[in-house]
C-alpha cells in the first residue's frame, strides 16, 4: 500500500487533490498553475541558478503577493520592448528555459540596447503537480541564468497549462541612443555573428535524419547569448536585427529597407553554418516554415536555384545578430569575434540601387 501512496493524486488524506486526477481540467484562470507548485517552483529555481553561479541580486523578488512589477524610469535614453515565445525545441527543460531567455533578449540587442528587466510566459502540459513543479523550476533555473549572465533582472511573469510546453519572455531594455541610418554613399558591409542552420538540423533531428553531434551543436549555438557581439558593436551604433523565424533572406531585406537600401548582394559561400546543416538541406529535410520564407522575398534574377541557397530560408531560433556597418568597421569587428572563438562572417553588402536579394555562389 505505501507504494502506491499519492497515485490518485492524495499523498496523504488532509492534501488537496491534484488537478491531474480531476475529472476534467478547466480552462481560462482555471488553468493557472497552482499557487504552492509555483512559489515552490521559482524558490527551487532561484536556488539553483544561484549556485550556478547567477548574480543573487538579479533574482527575482521572493514572494507571488504583487500583481504586477513596478520599474524605474531611465533618467535619460528610451526604453525598449520585445517579447518572443518558442516551443520544446528541445527535451531538457533547462536548456529549453536558457534558450528562450536568450531568444527573447536577441530583440533587444538588435536595437542598440540592453536588456533590463524580463517577464516570464510558461504553459505547461497537464501532469501531477510534483511534475510541473520539477520541469517549471528547471526552465525557470536556465532562463534564470540566462537573464543574469546578461545583467537582467526577472520581475514577474505568467504560468498555465495547455497542450504543449511553451516558454518566452517579454524583455525591457534601455539605449541611450537610436542607431544610425547608414551612409548608402559607401559601401555597407553585412556582419553575422552566428552561424545558420538551426531550423533544417531540428527538423532532421525530429526525423530521426541528424547526428548527434549536429543536434549537440546546434543547441549549444542556440543558448548562446548575442550580448559579446552587441557589446563590441555597441559604440558604432549600427542598424541590425537577429536572424530568427523568417531566415535570413527576409531578415536581410528587412534590415536593407530600415537602412534605405533597395536590397542587398549576398555571398553564399560566406555563410557560417552549423556542422551537418547543408548536408541535411541536401538530403531533403526543411523546416515547416521554410516555404513560407521562400515565398516572402524578392530575388533577383535566378539567384534562389543556387545549390546552397537554401539555408537563407531556414527559420532559425535563437540565431545571430546581422548588423549594417562600413567594410573596416565590420573587418575589425568581425576578426574581434573571431579571436574570442565566435563563428562570425561578413556575407554580404547592402545595394543602394538593385532591389531584392542577390546571391553568388
Amino acid at each position: 500500500a505505501d507504494r502506491l501512496a499519492g497515485i490518485n493524486g492524495k499523498a496523504d488524506a488532509t492534501a488537496p487533490r491534484d488537478p491531474a486526477f480531476a475529472a476534467m481540467r478547466c480552462l481560462g484562470c482555471g488553468a493557472k498553475t497552482g499557487h504552492e507548485t509555483l512559489a515552490a517552483a521559482m524558490r527551487e529555481a532561484t536556488a539553483a541558478a544561484i549556485g550556478l553561479g547567477a548574480d543573487e541580486r538579479l533574482m527575482p523578488p521572493d514572494g507571488l503577493n504583487e500583481d504586477s512589477a513596478v520599474l524605474p524610469i531611465p533618467e535619460s535614453g528610451e526604453m525598449v520592448q520585445s517579447i518572443d515565445v518558442i516551443s520544446e525545441i528541445v527535451t531538457d527543460p533547462f536548456t529549453l528555459g536558457r534558450i528562450a531567455a536568450v531568444h527573447a533578449m536577441s530583440d533587444i540587442y538588435a536595437a542598440n540596447a540592453v536588456p533590463v528587466w524580463a517577464m516570464a510566459s510558461v504553459t505547461l502540459a497537464a501532469a501531477r503537480n510534483d511534475i510541473q513543479q520539477s520541469q517549471l523550476a528547471q526552465l525557470m533555473a536556465g532562463g534564470l541564468m540566462a537573464l543574469s549572465e546578461a545583467g537582467a533582472q526577472l520581475v514577474g511573469g505568467h504560468t498555465g497549462e495547455g497542450s504543449s510546453l511553451g516558454i518566452g519572455y517579454a524583455v525591457t531594455g534601455w539605449r541611450e541612443t537610436p542607431p544610425v541610418v547608414p551612409d548608402m554613399t559607401g559601401d555597407i558591409a553585412l556582419l553575422l555573428t552566428k552561424p545558420l542552420g538551426s531550423g533544417v538540423i531540428m527538423a532532421a533531428h525530429m526525423a530521426l535524419a541528424a547526428r548527434g553531434e549536429w543536434v549537440t551543436d546546434a543547441i549549444d549555438q542556440m543558448a548562446k547569448g548575442n550580448g559579446l557581439a552587441a557589446g563590441l558593436m555597441a559604440p558604432h551604433r549600427p542598424m541590425m536585427t537577429d536572424v530568427t523565424g523568417f531566415g535570413l533572406a527576409r531578415h536581410t531585406l528587412n534590415l536593407a529597407e530600415r537602412c534605405g537600401a533597395a536590397g542587398a548582394d549576398i555571398s553564399l559561400r560566406a555563410l557560417p553554418l552549423m556542422r551537418g546543416a547543408q548536408i541535411c538541406l541536401e538530403d531533403g529535410h526543411r523546416s515547416s516554415l521554410h516555404d513560407a520564407n521562400l515565398a516572402s522575398v524578392r530575388m533577383a534574377g535566378e539567384a534562389a536555384a543556387l545549390s546552397r541557397s537554401g539555408i537563407l530560408f531556414d527559420p532559425q531560433t535563437s540565431g545571430g545578430l546581422l548588423a549594417a556597418l562600413p567594410v573596416a568597421v565590420a573587418e575589425d569587428i568581425c576578426t574581434a569575434l573571431l579571436e574570442r572563438g565566435e563563428q562570425a562572417a561578413i556575407i554580404g553588402r547592402l545595394s543602394p540601387d538593385t532591389p531584392g536579394l542577390s546571391l553568388a555562389e
